[in-house]
């Protein structure tokens, strides 16, 4: 018999051994044995700390585009350039969006959209948050001024808004006078209301289920990125909306 299979029958014994019951003196169920003879524990082996040797990342991985400005931050801040290239790459599908597809069969109709994922795992205080934070700051200048175009809109439409309903009580009273003389009230009453504005998003910051549909209903064909932090991790992750094709409008 091998050692391996030894081991296997030593540890099923242990193992019936410690579920042998009896009833004790005072009614409870317990082992009635010498647990220490029962069981003969091994000699605990060391848990082994090292992690396995990783290729170190390659900037010419990335476009072309960000290569020379994630090595450039990475020597700045003295961080892994991985964390950055992570952050970036989601980024650029954040913005990218449903608007470029892949069709990865030449005679079919299949579409499918960069939806990428991107996870940072380091020990506390490697720099991963101030390395997303550089990475995602030219998206956080978009939502910025998509901030600013939003509220600018929004004070638009409550004003077309409000002038709406004045021009239809208006419209309302002159169609009264005008059905008492027997005429049409069709061209009167044909007033069209302002659209209420989507509000454009690139970044939200953990967001629920529902006010994440919410946000991708108004933006279809763009990506929204999500940004948490879960127990030592960074993670980044792209969603969409699939209400429309990628390119369509």
């Amino acid at each position: 018999m091998s050692a391996q299979w030894k081991e296997m029958d030593e540890a099923f014994a242990n193992v019936e051994a410690f579920r042998t019951y009896e009833r004790q003196p005072n009614g409870s169920e317990g082992f009635g044995g010498d647990i220490g003879k029962a069981v003969s524990w091994r000699d605990p082996k060391p848990l082994l700390s090292d992690l396995s040797p990783v290729a170190a990342f390659d900037l010419r991985l990335l476009p072309s585009s960000i290569q020379l400005w994630v090595g450039d931050i990475a020597e700045r801040m003295q961080c892994p350039p991985d964390f950055l290239g992570v952050s970036a790459m989601v980024a650029l599908s954040a913005v990218v969006g449903r608007k470029i597809g892949v069709r990865p069969q030449a005679h079919t109709d299949w579409l499918e959209a960069a939806n990428l994922w991107g996870c940072i795992v380091a020990r506390p205080g490697a720099m991963k948050s101030p390395a997303m934070a550089q990475a995602l700051a030219p998206l956080h200048r978009l939502e910025a001024k998509a901030r600013a175009a939003n509220e600018a809109a929004r004070a638009e439409y409550e004003l077309a808004l409000e002038g709406f309903k004045l021009q239809k009580d208006e419209a309302q009273k002159k169609a009264r006078t005008v059905l008492k003389g027997g005429g049409s009230i069709g061209d009167i009453i044909d007033i069209t209301a302002p659209r209420e504005p989507a509000a454009k998003r690139y970044v939200i910051m953990d967001a629920t289920y529902e006010s994440l549909g919410v946000v991708l209903a108004e933006n279809p064909t763009e990506c929204a990125l999500s940004e948490m932090n879960l127990n030592r991790c960074s993670v980044l992750l792209t969603v969409r909306s699939t209400r429309q094709r990628v390119g369509s409008s």
